[in-house]
């Protein structure tokens, strides 16, 4: 018996799941192969984390660049509750989107919409600084 885990990747466990019963009954040996941790059938090659990642990150860039440009009034505890209102909403969608809507995965939900978020907060925040930074302004940590 084989016992195959798919951290090599889901590539790598095809490949194996596939030869391994081949090259056995080449040799004479009975080979059944199980997989230890097999991906979720919604998302057959474990990319799926990866794409809502990067939704978030994406969202929160977009979020803060649109805060820059249409609410320059803003002070700083304006900017930092509206950036984590929006970063809380975003997570919120794409957790829902993935898990209720589509079901490719089944996520435990409230710690993948708080990590959406605060992947969400903290990549707006970060473009929010360097975008200022690099138009001239002073940069975020030392104050606006």
């Amino acid at each position: 018996m084989v016992h195959v885990v798919g951290a090599a990747g889901a590539s790598m466990a095809e490949l194996v799941a596939k030869a391994a019963p081949k090259v056995g009954a080449h040799i004479g040996v009975h080979v059944m192969v199980t997989d230890l941790k097999p991906l979720q059938p919604g998302d057959p090659r474990g990319l799926a984390l990866f794409y809502i990642s990067l939704a978030a990150v994406i969202m929160g860039f977009i979020g803060a660049i649109q805060l820059s440009v249409h609410a320059k009034a803003l002070n700083r505890a304006e900017l930092i509750a509206f950036i984590a209102a929006c970063s809380m909403l975003g997570g919120f969608a794409i957790a829902a989107t993935v898990d209720w809507l589509l079901g490719a995965l089944a996520l435990p939900f409230a710690e993948s919409w708080l990590i959406l978020a605060l992947t969400m907060f903290t990549s707006g925040w970060c473009s929010r600084c360097s975008t200022r930074s690099s138009a001239g302004g002073r940069s975020c940590p030392r104050g606006e």
